[in-house]
């Protein structure tokens, strides 16, 4: 099979869970003997053409992986002509289009190449992401922005985005049910196109490691009797890091030599730093943005993950991620998050935007090593047996055979 992915930036370009889906995919499809090509927005540090481990990515010049506006016109036209220089020369089978980067290319030029579109919705729907931000507004600024931006940008963007993608690509893969739900519920996409399948997530990379845990919290500066409460991710404002933070805050006094982790960059980062230092609190520690590939050292250096989104999520990869590492999770329940633990069984559900539910949840898990072993281990049998990405990417490959097919036999 020859596959092209779509995917406006990678993890060259930032740490997300659409870019580390992409490139799982990608990765597990060259492993299996596929053709894979990566058409991604330019970097600085990279040629037009790279390949990597079977994987050859195209840098598409003149465009922005942020994707202001003013850059949106140039990836819909360099995206456009590199799959139709693809289709024409080594020939393409399918594309896979994460989110919304395939809607130009499905409306306007699918039924001209030929080559059938499987675009990959990561998060709930437009209404959904409406509803999550208004819910976290909490300043006349915020107001402000909402009403006169992001209303506006949902409008002459998002929805019409949506909709060409759920009427005009061949299939859609919901990354959850809530997802999947979601995108019926807003488009008439019809339930035979639309299918859930989980992100990929690799068990034998993300796995508990005891030398590995010992070394990543010497080079943290963790002693052997921290205990380590872990918040991974892009730091925006609907992660709700600075929830977590409060409750770890909140936990300190009455948890002896109790340590917060937090790994990733984002806008939000200087904002929990100056909380941090404003309570002369030392006991934070901010590890940065890390490849996917260090994130291993990252979980198994943790004792608990906390996920405290504010944000209905499709479903967070980096929550499968610590639980494939054997960590008890304590999970905001909003949106997608709810197929992600099993609660009280492989860690705990709390309410969203609530410091004390988490540090309460978070607390019982502290207090009890027992419950931490097993959860953690549940957390492990769960991930293995549903997230796996041997699961997920001959689910994909299936799908994608399907399709192509469908795409023959109307020819």
């Amino acid at each position: 099979m020859r596959i092209a992915i779509l995917c406006t930036a990678t993890t060259l370009h930032q740490q997300g869970g659409t870019e580390v889906h992409a490139e799982t995919l990608a990765a597990g499809a060259a492993a299996r003997g596929h053709t894979v090509h990566v058409i991604t927005s330019s970097h600085p540090e990279r040629p037009a053409l790279e390949v990597n481990g079977g994987v050859s990515t195209h840098y598409l010049p003149g465009t922005d992986f942020s994707m202001p506006r003013k850059a949106l016109p140039a990836w819909w036209r360099q995206s456009s002509l590199k799959i139709r220089e693809l289709a024409a020369g080594p020939g393409l089978d399918i594309i896979w289009a994460e989110n919304f980067t395939g809607q130009y290319y499905a409306s306007k030029l699918r039924n001209e190449v030929k080559v059938p579109v499987i675009s990959f919705i990561n998060g709930l729907g437009v209404l959904d992401d409406l509803k999550s931000y208004f819910s976290r507004i909490s300043t006349p600024r915020e107001i402000l922005y909402f009403a006169t931006s992001y209303l506006a940008q949902a409008a002459l963007h998002l929805w019409p985005w949506q909709a060409r993608t759920a009427r005009y690509s061949d299939h859609i893969v919901a990354i959850s049910r809530a997802a999947r739900n979601a995108i019926r519920r807003e488009t008439s996409v019809p339930g035979d196109r639309i299918t859930a399948v989980y992100p990929p997530v690799d068990t034998r990379l993300f796995r508990p490691d005891r030398a590995l845990r010992e070394k990543a919290r010497k080079a943290l500066g963790l002693a052997a009797g921290d205990r380590v409460l872990l918040m991974a991710g892009v730091i925006h404002k609907q992660k709700g890091f600075e929830i977590g933070l409060k409750a770890f805050l909140e936990l300190k006094a009455s948890v002896p030599r109790l340590k917060m982790l937090i790994a990733g960059d984002g806008p939000e980062r200087g904002r929990l730093e100056s909380i941090a230092a404003s309570r002369g609190e030392k006991s934070v520690i901010f590890a940065g943005a890390r490849p996917n590939r260090e994130m291993p050292d990252i979980y198994n250096a943790a004792d608990i993950y906390l996920n405290p989104t504010i944000r209905r999520e499709g479903l967070a990869i980096v929550t499968v991620e610590a639980m494939a590492c054997a960590l008890p999770s304590v999970v905001t329940k909003t949106g997608g998050t709810a197929e992600t633990i099993e609660d009280g069984i492989s860690g705990f559900f709390t309410a969203p935007g609530s410091s004390a539910d988490i540090a309460r949840k978070t607390l019982e898990i502290l207090g009890n090593a027992g419950l931490a072993v097993e959860m953690g281990t549940n957390a492990r049998k769960r991930a293995v047996a549903v997230f796996d990405a041997d699961k997920t990417i001959e689910a994909v490959l299936e799908i994608s055979e399907k399709v192509i097919k469908g795409a023959e036999s109307k020819a």
